[in-house]
């Protein structure tokens, strides 16, 4: 008996280099942008850190100038107020790089379902933008020095295990003179 379904159709080279660049200007500008947001995130978290020295100051001088409670209830509000409207500039800031990955995440799909039968291989950069996420950064401060400090926390997935086996490279050890 023969087959009569016809064999699945393949992307032509010309049409695979074309989707795979697409893709990579995709990747590439949404990089730009988002190191750009970045570099604005840090800013204000060092602002933050600053703030809260200059507060620190500016309520020692208050207090050794004898101010009355509401004063220095007066700059306490004034510095949470300010740090307050810094980190929601982080936040909307954090928005952005959130929109600028789903807008590259969505075009990365559309060249792929443009192409007939694109191979799974050929997808990796929709599959590298899917496996690997990036969280919002989280923003820690020691009482000691108030100093900022950021860690992105990032998910990988795991590498695929190669079938080839591999040899072991010689030791080297090390003479003393």
């Amino acid at each position: 008996m023969s087959n009569t379904s016809s064999p699945p159709e393949q992307e032509s080279l010309l049409d695979h280099i074309k989707r795979s660049l697409k893709n990579c200007m995709a990747s590439c500008f949404a990089c730009a942008g988002t190191t750009k947001e970045t570099a604005v995130i840090k800013k204000l978290e060092y602002d933050i850190a600053a703030r809260k020295k200059l507060f620190g100051t500016e309520y020692m001088t208050l207090d050794e100038n004898n101010a009355t409670p509401e004063e220095l209830e007066a700059c306490h509000q004034k510095a949470k107020d300010d740090i307050e409207e810094l980190k929601k500039q982080i936040q909307k800031h954090e928005e952005d790089i959130a929109k600028t990955n789903e807008e590259r995440d969505r075009a990365i799909q559309e060249n792929n379902a443009k192409s007939p039968k694109a191979s799974t291989s050929s997808t990796t950069a929709a599959a590298a933008a899917q496996s690997s996420t990036t969280k919002p950064t989280e923003t820690t401060t020691t009482a000691t020095s108030a100093a900022t400090t950021t860690k992105p926390e990032t998910t990988t997935a795991a590498p695929e295990p190669t079938t080839e086996t591999s040899q072991e490279q010689p030791k080297v050890e090390a003479v003393d003179k």
